[in-house]
């Protein structure tokens, strides 16, 4: 892979490069290194600890492993580094609520929506929350509001779906169910 193979040259000139380290355990995690991605986001946060980029999306690889824990230190560190940082909050407040933190979480999931009102996922993953706890009109404005900023985002289509099927609006429901599988089949 010609990719891999830049990365690598820029680490063989520059081993204390940490956003080429950050970098490639982005490539890394994407096409399932695990491993080696862990090196990478290690590294990057040895050579710069002050990287909130690095601390976030640790935090996400982290996650994804099981490792809350860890996770939330990162998400924290890059909020403490970077408080403006709205995917941060996003994924923190994402943490938090699996964590069943729902005050901390809804903060978390308003600051990311106020610091940066376009962020689709954030709005998508508010409308879910709102959703669970049985704020419908709330939700549905958050999965609208998704929508608008991002017509093909297939999770945000599904999600509302669900809100539509449960409140009986059956023809809503499958034109977004099919709005989401088109998407989907489309990025196969």
């Amino acid at each position: 892979d010609q990719a891999e193979h830049h990365y690598q040259q820029a680490l063989r000139i520059n081993p204390e490069f940490a956003i080429a380290h950050y970098n490639y355990a982005n490539f890394l995690n994407a096409r399932g290194y695990k491993g080696r991605a862990r090196y990478h986001y290690e590294t990057a946060l040895r050579i710069d600890p002050d990287y909130p980029d690095a601390h976030n999306n640790y935090g996400v690889f982290l996650e994804e492993l099981g490792e809350r824990d860890s996770a939330e230190q990162h998400y924290q560190a890059a909020l403490r580094l970077d408080p403006g940082y709205a995917e941060a909050h996003n994924n923190y407040a994402n943490l938090l609520t699996k964590q069943g933190d729902s005050s901390k979480a809804e903060h978390h999931f308003r600051e990311a929506l106020r610091i940066s009102p376009n962020l689709a996922d954030a709005h998508n993953n508010y409308a879910v929350f709102l959703q669970e706890r049985g704020y419908w009109e709330s939700a549905e404005q958050h999965y609208q509001e998704a929508l608008r900023i991002n017509s093909d985002y297939a999770a945000a289509h599904n999600n509302y779906a669900v809100l539509l099927e449960n409140r009986g609006d059956w023809h809503g429901a499958e034109q977004h169910y099919r709005e989401a599988l088109r998407i989907r089949q489309e990025t196969l």
